[in-house]
């Protein structure tokens, strides 16, 4: 996926992550035996070797054409953590009121459409360029 991304059709490789991401999403919020859940979790790692090469591949690039890659790579992985720490706390939040799991990891979507429109963005902006591969 990230030589695909790397070749100019990184918004199709976009795409293709988020359909993805968005489908071990639903696997993992209606497994209802503990043998689905850990099929939806399996599922969920071999997803990422399509969603980590397109993410990645974006975010290299960016850091690599930044005038400080230490400070990207910094401030990229602190906003990351803090949006997993948000995430983390509005669960707590809704498990405390008695509101489902289901909900909660349901609402990882938001994310996931947070990074689709980040990622058409970035691969958009080179319009066919091929770019630098990670």
């Amino acid at each position: 996926m990230g030589t695909f991304a790397s070749r100019g059709r990184g918004a199709g490789a976009a795409w293709l992550a988020f359909i993805v991401v968005a489908a071990c999403v639903l696997l993992r919020a209606t497994a209802a035996t503990p043998l689905l859940a850990v099929e939806a979790n399996t599922a969920g790692a071999l997803f990422g070797c399509i969603y980590v090469p397109t993410l990645m591949t974006a975010f290299y690039n960016l850091a690599q054409r930044s005038p400080c890659p230490f400070r990207f790579q910094l401030a990229a992985q602190a906003g990351w953590r803090l949006g997993r720490v948000a995430g983390c706390l509005i669960a707590a939040a809704h498990v405390s009121l008695g509101v489902s799991l289901q909900v909660d990891i349901l609402l990882s979507l938001a994310g996931a459409v947070a990074v689709l429109a980040m990622l058409r963005r970035y691969y958009g902006a080179l319009a066919g360029v091929a770019a630098v591969p990670a």
